[in-house]
C-alpha cells in the first residue's frame, strides 16, 4: 500500500488519540491536534533562534513546518505506540521504524536535514511536557502518576537522548535549542546541563 495522499491522512489523523490505552482525565488530544501545537511551537523556536542571532532561510523554515505537521502521521496506520511499551521493546521500535520510515517517504517527507528533525523535537518534547504537566496537574501528582503512564522522568530521558542524537550539530543551534526548552518548560524544575 502507498501513503502518498497528505489531506487523507491528516484527515484521518483528527481519529488518532494520543496516549492511546491511557487513562486520560485531560484532555485527550488527538494527532491533529498535536501537529497543530508541533507546529505552533516550531515557529515559536524558529523565532527564537533568530531572536539570538540564527536566521533560517525560507525554504529550511518550510521543512520545519511540514515536517512538524506530518512528523507522527505514520501513526495514523500504526496507532499510538505508549513510550513505555517503546522504551521496553527496541525491537517493536525497529518494526514501527521501518512503517514510519515507508509512511513518510511515500509523502515526500522523510529526506529532512537533521536541523529540521532537532527542531521538531524540540517542539514535540515540548508539546509531551504540556500533556504531561496538564495529567499531572490534574490528578494532584508532582512528578509522575501511581501507574507510571505519566512521568515526568520519561521527558527527561527523551530530551537528554536528543541531545546526543543530534551533537553533531552546531553548538551554538544546540545551546540556543536548550535555553528555548529551559524558558518554555512549565513543570517546576526545568531541564539543563545535556
Amino acid at each position: 500500500m502507498t501513503y502518498n495522499n497528505f489531506f487523507d491522512l491528516t484527515k484521518a489523523s483528527h481519529h488518532v488519540d494520543r496516549w492511546s490505552g491511557v487513562n486520560v482525565r485531560a484532555h485527550r488530544r488527538s494527532l491533529s491536534q498535536h501537529h497543530a501545537e508541533v507546529v505552533a511551537i516550531c515557529l515559536d523556536i524558529i523565532d527564537f533562534y533568530a531572536q539570538h542571532g540564527i536566521t533560517f532561510t525560507d525554504d529550511l523554515k518550510f521543512e520545519i513546518v511540514q515536517y512538524a505537521a506530518s512528523h507522527d502521521l505514520p501513526e495514523v496506520v500504526t496507532g499510538d505506540v505508549k513510550y513505555v511499551v517503546k522504551r521496553e521493546n527496541p525491537d517493536l521500535v525497529k518494526a514501527l521504524g521501518v512503517i514510519e520510515d515507508k509512511v513518510l517517504a511515500d509523502l515526500g517527507v522523510s529526506e529532512v536535514s537533521d536541523v529540521t528533525k532537532f527542531i521538531v523535537k524540540l517542539a514535540d518534547l515540548l508539546a509531551v511536557e504540556h500533556e504531561i504537566v496538564e495529567e499531572l496537574n490534574l490528578r494532584g501528582y508532582k512528578d509522575k502518576t501511581p501507574d507510571g503512564e505519566f512521568d515526568w522522568a520519561n521527558v527527561a530521558k527523551i530530551q537528554e537522548t536528543t541531545f546526543k542524537k543530534y551533537q553533531i550539530l552546531d553548538k551554538d543551534l544546540l545551546a540556543i535549542g536548550e535555553a528555548f526548552l529551559t524558558e518554555n518548560y512549565l513543570y517546576d524544575e526545568k531541564l539543563q546541563g545535556f
